[in-house]
């Protein structure tokens, strides 16, 4: 069942038949929801009619009238109360949110911003594996080891004596410390299928503790030394620059 509340307080004629709620759920691309044209906030609820557990939410704006959607939320009611549990800003084509699992009987999507009346033709609910790849593992400037899963539910495992990790292995739970040259590895494990990812191994060298960096201004500077491979420090271009 489907319900849409507008959440702007103008009244406004009713919505035609071929742009009403259901059609984000009758798999036809050709076909979509739409609000009233003054109307670029409102929201939709999905009656799932049971309670269900899901974790991933899929929705696509009808593309041929153009990107519209600025911005949205994602509602889950569990136990008797509405709980945000994921939002996003533009659509497009198609987004797809990943979040940890959640049991609720409805859902609701709540347009929260938009360049003109949204139009969505599609919305999928599933309840998909975990991704089973490798984590990623850091040695922060401080010397601890941050290790990173795919998969937020994932449940981590590691080693730091050279020898491969089970699930009878440290289990992850946050950061700890280290000192001097280390060799951390790593598995990601889903306790539903019992199968694991493939083994991330990192080997840490010197720790960065007491390293410093005095001859930039630049405060971005401190990313070289962070550990981190997402971030980095760019400088700019000197402005009479000759290329070899």
């Amino acid at each position: 069942m489907l319900s849409v509340r507008k959440l702007q307080p103008q009244i406004h004629a009713p919505i035609a038949k071929k742009f009403a709620a259901a059609n984000v759920i009758d798999n036809n691309k050709d076909t979509y929801w739409a609000t009233d044209d003054s109307v670029t906030r409102a929201s939709l609820t999905i009656d799932l009619g049971m309670s269900t557990t899901f974790n991933r939410f899929m929705i696509q704006e009808y593309s041929r009238l153009g990107q519209r959607v600025k911005s949205f939320t994602i509602d889950a009611f569990t136990q008797g109360k509405w709980h945000k549990i994921a939002d996003a800003t533009t659509i497009g084509y198609k987004r797809i949110l990943c979040f940890p699992s959640v049991k609720a009987s409805k859902v609701r999507i709540t347009i929260t911003d938009s360049k003109c009346c949204p139009v969505i033709s599609n919305i999928g609910i599933y309840d998909a594996p975990q991704i089973l790849t490798q984590p990623s593992i850091i040695r922060a400037k401080d010397g601890k080891v941050i290790i990173i899963p795919a998969d937020k539910e994932s449940g981590i495992y590691y080693t730091t004596d050279g020898t491969l990790p089970t699930v009878r292995s440290h289990k992850y739970t946050k950061p700890f410390n280290t000192s001097g040259k280390i060799e951390v590895k790593a598995i990601a494990y889903d306790v539903k299928s019992g199968k694991s990812s493939p083994v991330c191994t990192e080997k840490f060298d010197l720790p960065r503790t007491s390293w410093k960096i005095i001859s930039t201004t630049d405060a971005k500077a401190i990313n070289i030394l962070d550990g981190d491979p997402s971030s980095s420090c760019i400088s700019p271009k000197a402005p009479n620059f000759q290329p070899i």
